[in-house]
Formats: C-alpha cells, structure tokens, sequence
C-alpha cells in the first residue's frame, strides 16, 4: 500500500501535460495516424497500467517482461525491450526481457553504452548520459548506422530510450520502437518517461527489499554459526568485564576449570587464577588498557575446585566502543598435558643422554614447536655452539644457504604426523661454514605427547665422492652419447629396433629390454589405448609428430612423463619402415610447478600470518591488496583498504619531525617514481578513529622483465608508535642533564678561578715578608 500511495503520488505531482503544437501527432511506433486526443489517450492508459504493474510486482525481471508486453499488446508499440548495462571491460549492454521481437533483431544486434560507435545509438547515449533519446527516422538517423540494416528489415522506422533511474544511477534502459518515422513527439516522449519513472521506482524499490532480505538472512546465519561456533569450539572462549568478571564462557572453558557455567559466572577471572601467576597477568592489562598493545598471549596455571592447577594458554584483546573499552575476549587452550610431558621428557633427559652420548651421529631432541630441548656432545662438538646456545637460539641459526624454515617446518609436521622423514640437508657451524648432512626425523612419543628426534650425519665426505663420480659419468656418457635425451626407432608396426642408453636412467630398463617391444607395453591400459590410438592415425597418414606428452611407467612402478617428438623414414624405394624419434622425461618439470604452486601457497599463507604490515599498491599508488596485520595497524578492514591511496588526505601523513608529509615524499610513491626500495622511513598517519600511528616504512619495487619502472610496490609497515614515544622521552632527558652538565662545567671555573686567585695572594704575601 505504500508502494501505490507514492505512485499516486508521483502521478498527482507530474502536473498536466504540455498542449501539443498541432491538431495531430504521429502515433508512437505501431500506431497508425491518430488525432492528438486518441493518441494522448492511449499513452494515459499506458501510463494507468504501468502503475498497476508497478503495484503488483514482486520481482524485478517480470515487472519488466509485463512492462513491454503491455507496451505491445496494449499500447500498440512494434517492439518493445529492457536491458542492463554491463559494466564490464566491452561495457555491453544485455537484454533481459523483450515483447514483440519476431524477427530476432536483438540476437543479430550488438548493443553497447562506451564511446564507440556500437555505443553512440540511442540506448548507449540514454545509458551515458541518463537522458531519454529518440531517434525519428531510422532510415536518415546519423548515430543509427550499425544497426539501421537490422532495424529497417525488422519494420523499426523510429525508436525511444528511456533511461531506469534509482538513486542517481541509471539500472536499466527501456527501448521501444515504432513502424513510422516521426512516431514520438513531445507529448508522448514526457508520458513514456513518466512510465519508466514509475517502472524504475518499482524496481529499485524491489532491489532495496531484495538486499535487505539477504542482509537479514545473512546477520542470522552469522548469528547461528557465531552461536555454534562459541559453544562447540575446542577451545575455551569467554567474556570478562573490566572487573575481571566471567560474563559469557562456552562449554569448553567449562571443561577446562572444572565448574559449571552457573559457578563461572559468579567468580572473576582473579578468582580462579593461580596466585602465583597473577603478578604477571596484571602487568599485561595496563598496557592493553593503554593501547600499547593490541592483545596479549601468555601460559599461566588457573586452579579446579580440587585445587589441581591447570596449564592454560590464555589469549585476551580488548572491545571497545566509540573508543571506550567495555569488556575483554579471551581463549583459553588446554596446555597441562603438553607442559607435563615436557617436564616429564627433561627429567628423563639425563638417562636418554648416556645412551646417545656414544653413538657417532649428532642428535637433536625437538619439541611440538621445533624449539631444540637437547643435543648430544658430538652435536655441539660438530657444530660449534654450546648446548645453551643450541637451545635458546632459533633453528635457522643452524641451517645454510639453500635450505628454509618453510622446508623445516614441513618436514617436522610430517614426522610429528607419523610418516618417517629421511632427507639431506645443509647445515651451518658457528663459524659460518656451511657443510652437508642426512637427517633421519623420527616421531618421539612421550608422557602422552609427541616430540622429534632427529639423527643427523655428517655426508661431506659421501658428497665429494659422489661429485667425483658424477663426474666421471659425465666423461662417460660425453663419450657415448651426444644428447641427454632418449633416443629410438620402431619398425612399422611399433616394436623398438634401437635405443639409446638413456632409457636406463628414464624407464630403469637397459636398452636391450625394450627391443621387440612397443612403446605402449611401458604404459597402463588407459593411456596405452589414448596413445596408441593418436599413433596408429599418424601412421595411416605417414605424418611426423612432435612434443606429444605421455606416461610411461618407470621400472620400479611410478610415473614418468615423457614428451615425445618422431618423423616417419622410408627406404630407397619409397616403403614406410616405422618412425625414429627422441623422449624427453619431463616429470621433474611436472614437479617443479607443482611445487611452485604448494610454494605461492605457503607464501600467502606466511604473509598473511606476518605481525609485520603488508601491503600492495599499483602504479597509482592505490592499495590492492592488505594482510591482515596491515587492517590492524591501518584501523581499516580490508575491503576499506582496497582501492584507497596511500596519499590520501585523510591519512594526514606526517614526517618524523611533525610537518606534513608531501605526497610526493611517500616512500610508496618515491619507489614508484624512481624504482628504488625505500628503508626505514619513518611517517605518521591517522587511523580512522583519530589516533596518531608512528609507522616505519619499507618498499621493494615490483618490476616485470625488460621494463625499466616499477608495475606494482611491497610496502612493509611496523607500528613504532610506542619506540617513538621511548626515544621522545630518552631526548628530553638527554637535553636535561647536557644543561646541568654545563652549569657544572660553570661553577667548576669559577671554583678554579678563586682558587687561583688566593693562590696570587698567598704568593704576593710571601714576598713582601721577605722583603721587609
């Protein structure tokens, strides 16, 4: 109903309709010549069912179809379409209903709203400019070209477009057409755009209850998953107050403590904490109340209503609204078990270390995390580093160039996972000299917890003699064959005749295993059909082939993927003999991208993990891409984030002294100017809610090949807000004591000056007693 009161509404504002210059008007396409009355007549009806339809539509696309049906069945229009603009790169523009298109004018049409010539018509001009078009004679109409061949066999000799306002955009365009020139005059042009106004009111309004339902239905699933997931997450989550407390705990929480949710929420989080853990508990909550930091994470030990304390990891952050703090979000994660059985694992350190103590191999003890809890005396007597050191120090002080902390970390979560991991290595002494080793990681179950061992061996003298006989085959096989491919020939019915040693390192047979057999007897039955029904169609044609990809099944029973090039040969009198080719095995190629995309992967991955800031920004400098890290220090999600520039004013950048930053002066921008990184620059923006962030900035250029400037830059941003306001203190307090220093050095001259002076005196004294 309130829909139809402001059609009415719009109907009784319209005001009446201009007096028409003459006695009579050509009708409106379709329409034969009418007096001006009837034909007014006929477009107040329009305009009648156009509210009617508008009333009673419940979705946008069949208002539409409704709307050109009316406009042929009743209105008398030739044809009549509606269609979206498409806001793609070709800017298109669709059709999506159409009434009285017989002859298929708009499946032979292409139709756009750019500035080219398929975009100049009536309907690109209405779209672009948002104005109604209309074009008298079709047949003479200067921007009609493209289509007037289309249009003059389909009967259109004049058409109108009107655009579909909602909000100041234009959502669709109406189009109709007429079977006489001259068919739309002023009177029928301002009716027909009443018509779309009220057609276009309906549809946004239908849009506007379409999202608005999905907006709805989408806050309630969020609702119900976010429901679900605080009550059956395996962690324990809950609210606190700022008293400390419980306001909210889940099921897990529970669990953990030991009480029941009633009980909970009649403690405080002081309550069930461990005495001698709340010292350091409270010292985090200052800061976070402070802002100094974003959350907090730290192992403390809370005590069950039996008085057994419990390990617990506990997360917390601070919510706040419009800036004032409300309550904390914490998770609990039940580590007892892990603590335990690392504490259990040292004492039973000292019995493990006899035993290991003898063996020739270092030996390392990890824990879940990868921290090295022990190491055996050749370990450090191999490496350089005391066992103190080999403990604290991070694993990648241990590992040489060529090896990473991504390859390590794999290697331990499958061995923590079960699956024996035996691998080389390079490794790195304190000295820095790299030297090559085997690792043997093996799972260490104990007291109910998982840890590594890995035994490693010292293969650089293994390493120089198989250099040296790598070597020596390379002489070898310089000598013997002239190409690392696999070399053949098959007769005519396909059976090897020849090849080459290099089948013995590509299939594992040696060649004589392969002659009198055929390339399809090293395949399983699946690609030998593929593949031997592509060669037996080559040979039929005696046509040569090239890089055909194939598996073959290597010796030992897996794949190998070969690219396979062959040319017919024929004797003197012109008779196929069989085909001579080379195989290239391709597998290592097949693994590397398959490992370059596990690795981009893990890249993502590693980045979007990062506490540092990560952002992306194309050559205008505009933000395309952000980490997580980078939203948080920003103060922006990243969907803000995106497309906004790094130079935008609201930022309010500023130098490390103060004074505005230029946007000229952005590192961002200067390594986009020049394509040179940009380190440890130092600037001062904004965030949304007022807060000044001191950011150190850093930028590595991104190039593509042979180009000289830079297409995209990485900028890595670091919050030294809270460094920053240390160093302002440690300033002032410089330039306190370098006054008091020099007042000090004042008054010692004084001091030495008086002393000097009675000095004189004393002497002046002497003399004269001496004279008299």
């Amino acid at each position: 109903m309130r829909l139809l009161g402001i059609l009415n509404l719009t109907l009784r504002n319209a005001g009446p309709l201009p007096p028409t210059p003459g006695a009579t008007m050509v009708a409106a396409a379709g329409f034969d010549r009418q007096s001006e009355a009837e034909a007014v007549q006929r477009a107040l009806t329009a305009l009648s069912r156009a509210t009617d339809l508008a009333f009673g539509a419940e979705e946008e696309r069949p208002l539409y179809q409704a709307l050109c049906d009316m406009l042929v069945a009743e209105a008398g229009y030739v044809m009549a379409w509606v269609g979206f603009p498409d806001h793609g790169p070709e800017r298109r523009v669709i059709p999506i209903v159409s009434s009285g298109d017989a002859s298929g004018y708009l499946s032979r049409v292409a139709i756009r709203w750019d500035d080219s010539p398929a975009g100049s018509g009536p309907t690109g001009l209405a779209i672009r400019r948002g104005q109604t078009q209309i074009n008298n004679d079709t047949g003479r109409s200067a921007n009609y070209g493209p289509w007037r061949e289309e249009a003059l066999r389909a009967g259109f000799q004049a058409s109108i477009a009107i655009p579909l306002r909602h909000n100041g955009q234009v959502i669709a365009v109406l189009c109709a057409y007429g079977a006489r020139a001259d068919a739309f005059m002023s009177t029928e042009k301002e009716l027909l755009e009443r018509v779309a106004e009220i057609v276009a009111f309906a549809a946004g309004a239908l849009r506007e209850r379409l999202q608005r339902r999905e907006a709805e239905a989408a806050l309630d699933e969020m609702h119900g998953r976010f429901r679900a997931t605080f009550e059956h997450a395996p962690i324990g989550i809950a609210h606190c107050s700022m008293e400390g407390r419980w306001l909210l705990v889940n099921t897990r929480l529970c669990e953990i403590l030991g009480y029941s949710r009633e009980q909970l929420l009649r403690l405080r989080f002081q309550d069930v904490t461990y005495p001698g853990d709340l010292p350091a508990s409270d010292d985090a909550l200052p800061r976070l109340l402070a802002g100094k930091i974003q959350e907090f994470t730290a192992e403390r030990r809370f005590l069950r209503p039996d008085g057994q304390a419990m390990w617990v990891r506990v997360t917390a952050a601070l919510v706040e609204n419009e800036g004032a703090p409300i309550y904390f979000i914490a998770t609990f994660e039940d580590i007892n078990a892990r603590k335990r059985a690392e504490e259990g694992l040292l004492q039973t350190m000292a019995q493990f270390q006899a035993l290991v103590e003898a063996t020739p191999d270092m030996i390392f003890v990890h824990g879940r995390d990868g921290q090295v809890l022990d190491v055996n005396d050749k370990t450090v007597a191999s490496y350089g580093f005391t066992r103190d050191e080999m403990r604290t120090l991070p694993f990648a002080s241990f590992t040489g160039e060529g090896c990473t902390m991504e390859q390590a970390g794999t290697y331990m979560r499958r061995a923590l996972a079960g699956e024996p991991m035996d691998f080389e290595w390079t490794a790195r002494r304190k000295s820095g000299e790299d030297f090559p080793v085997e690792v043997r990681l093996r799972r260490l179950q104990h007291a109910g917890d998982a840890h590594l061992v890995a035994v490693v061996r010292d293969i650089s003298e293994r390493r120089q003699a198989e250099a040296a006989l790598r070597e020596s085959e390379e002489r070898f096989r310089s000598l013997v064959e002239t190409t690392a491919d696999w070399v053949w020939e098959v007769d005519a019915q396909g059976r090897y005749t020849y090849c080459s040693p290099r089948v013995r390192e590509i299939l594992g047979h040696e060649p004589a295993e392969l002659l009198g057999k055929t390339p399809f007897d090293f395949m399983r039955p699946a690609e030998a059909e593929r593949i031997g029904a592509l060669f037996r169609s080559m040979v039929a044609r005696r046509e040569p082939f090239y890089c055909l990809e194939n598996v073959n099944v290597h010796r030992d029973g897996h794949a190998v993927i070969l690219e396979t090039s062959g040319a017919p040969f024929f004797n003197a009198e012109g008779e196929f003999l069989g085909y001579r080719g080379i195989d290239r095995d391709v597998t290592p190629r097949y693994q590397a991208e398959r490992q370059l995309r596990e690795q981009d992967e893990l890249y993502h991955n590693v980045v979007r993990i990062m506490t540092e800031g990560v952002i992306v920004q194309d050559r205008d400098a505009c933000i395309v891409a952000a980490n997580p890290s980078a939203c948080r220090l920003l103060g922006l999600e990243e969907p803000q984030l995106r497309g906004r520039s790094c130079v935008d004013p609201s930022w309010r950048a500023m130098n490390e002294d103060g004074t505005p930053l230029a946007p000229a002066d952005h590192p961002s921008v200067v390594t986009l100017r020049e394509g040179r990184p940009q380190h440890d620059k130092v600037i001062g923006v904004h965030r949304p809610d007022g807060t000044l962030a001191w950011l150190s900035i850093n930028t590595q250029p991104l190039m593509r090949t042979h180009e000289t400037m830079p297409y995209a830059v990485v900028t890595s941003i670091t919050d030294i807000t809270e460094r920053k306001h240390h160093l302002e203190k440690l300033h002032a307090s410089f330039q306190a004591l370098n006054s008091a220093h020099k007042e000090l050095k004042s008054m010692h001259a004084q001091l030495l000056h008086s002393e000097k002076m009675a000095s004189v005196g004393h002497l002046a004294a002497g003399i004269a007693h001496e004279i008299n």
